[in-house]
């Protein structure tokens, strides 16, 4: 939570609702639970977004309440194991981005000539096979056995609430 008030990533609500969960020791129950394999105990819920900058929509799968802020910080742990992803790969790492990568290509002399494609795979995430994903991930079976079931869990769970309904959102086709 430090970390992210001192980069300022966390808007105000969302920080007291943190500041809340830890003083109500919310993740005691919670750990407990993931321990026992029963985490998470609700459905996520399918939401389709409007992609920032453009009429493009997107689906988005998220978990409320205490499960939300919980999962959070097993996200905020994974930094760890950053140094396994490729050099050239810049989503969803901490002080890494797209203006890392223009960085790199700017100080690549071999690049003054060549071109940049950047590409926006439709439903990118939900076309990725859930078993080769698995399989990437199998090292974690020892190192990490309950985020490895989580991730299991969470990647294997074809139902998803939308609304008052539960409906089949099967991933990895």
């Amino acid at each position: 939570m430090n970390y992210k008030i001192e980069k300022q990533h966390l808007p105000k609500a969302e920080e007291e609702q943190i500041r809340q969960f830890i003083g109500r020791k919310a993740y005691l129950p919670l750990c407990r639970a993931w321990q026992e394999g029963r985490f998470p105990s609700e459905l996520p819920i399918k939401r389709i977004v409007n992609k920032e900058g453009t009429e493009k929509k997107r689906v988005v799968y998220s978990f409320e309440g205490d499960e939300g802020i919980f999962l959070k910080f097993i996200a905020f742990c994974l930094y760890r194991y950053d140094d396994l992803f490729c050099s050239n790969c810049y989503a969803f790492r901490r002080g890494i981005g797209a203006g890392s990568a223009v960085m790199r290509l700017r100080m690549d002399k071999r690049v003054a000539e060549s071109y940049c494609l950047k590409v926006d795979v439709s439903n990118y995430f939900n076309s990725i096979k859930v078993e080769k994903l698995l399989s990437k991930l199998v090292f974690l079976k020892e190192e990490d056995s309950f985020l490895y079931q989580l991730f299991e869990k969470m990647l294997l769970e074809e139902r998803v609430r939308s609304g008052d309904r539960i409906l089949l959102s099967k991933r990895g086709d």
